[in-house]
């Protein structure tokens, strides 16, 4: 059961990030256990306490290490960036469901270094 409910989460997943204009690819398995019962490599699973949003992100030994990328099943809004030693760092862009960037933060060691741009949905670029 626990399977098809993955099976469905990356369907689903895959069906909105086309929707929205943006392709990733999976290559290898996802969701792997390493040998210390830890996870491991590229995850696609459903965000723990926010149940209508679905992320990627790789794992080094149970800890997320690498790019990030998230879409809320209810607005269709995507959220990339990249986490090191289980932190967020470096530039975090979140875009509308049309593809439009809305924001973007600087973070540095999982805070918020600097806000660098907001656009409001109904203003131009």
């Amino acid at each position: 059961m626990k399977q098809i409910k993955q099976a469905i989460i990356v369907i689903c997943f895959i069906t909105l990030f086309s929707s929205c204009g943006h392709h990733f690819y999976i290559l290898g398995k996802v969701n792997q256990i390493n040998d210390n019962k830890k996870k491991n490599g590229l995850w696609i699973e459903q965000n723990d306490t926010l149940m209508h949003i679905i992320e990627i992100v790789k794992y080094k030994n149970g800890v997320r290490n690498g790019n990030y990328k998230s879409i809320n099943t209810i607005d269709q809004s995507i959220v990339k960036g990249k986490y090191v030693n289980g932190k967020k760092h470096g530039i975090w862009k979140m875009y509308s469901q049309s593809g439009t960037l809305l924001r973007y933060n600087i973070y540095k060691n999982d805070t918020i270094f600097k806000i660098k741009r907001y656009v409001h949905i109904n203003s131009s670029l």
